[in-house]
């Protein structure tokens, strides 16, 4: 480790205060066209002064991609509301990117006005 901080020297003199060095090249976005609209319903909830938490992200989130990629969610024959959704999942990683990416902050409720 150290060995390799004295290689790289000049590049690690040369970054920007508080950046982050990941090892991990840029991944892009799975379904991008899912989050945007995710994005608009969300806005249009908010603008309502509808209560958004994380239960109603992820279920709008199942809804827009069984709307967007039919063939990919299937439903069990045992349990008809029962659904299972092919290549995707609506996991806390994604979701804690998802409102990192699109700038969001849960709001918390309180009586207060």
């Amino acid at each position: 480790m150290l060995r390799s901080w004295v290689a790289n020297k000049e590049k690690i003199i040369a970054q920007l205060k508080g950046t982050f060095r990941s090892r991990r090249q840029y991944v892009p976005l799975k379904e991008p066209a899912l989050e945007d609209e995710l994005d608009m319903e969300f806005d249009k909830a908010r603008k309502k002064g509808w209560k958004v938490s994380k239960k109603w992200i992820i279920r709008h989130a199942r809804a827009i991609y069984a709307r967007l990629y039919p063939h990919r969610v299937v439903t069990l024959k045992g349990a008809p509301n029962k659904k299972v959704y092919l290549g995707f999942k609506f996991s806390t990683g994604w979701y804690n990117g998802f409102k990192r990416r699109k700038n969001i902050s849960l709001r918390c409720s309180t009586k207060r006005a």
